[in-house]
């Protein structure tokens, strides 16, 4: 969020890239937490 900002960031702000990516691996991540606490607690079966 912070990195993404011009006005805090001035010339080291993060490309568009590089944001969307950061975000699309945090998201994978959460997705395999979740699949895993479901599986955990017998609420999915793998």
């Amino acid at each position: 969020m912070f990195t993404a900002n011009k006005d805090i960031m001035g010339e080291f702000v993060n490309a568009r890239v590089t944001t969307l990516l950061g975000w699309a691996i945090a998201l994978l991540i959460i997705g395999f937490n979740v699949y895993l606490l479901l599986v955990t607690f017998g609420l999915m079966k793998q």
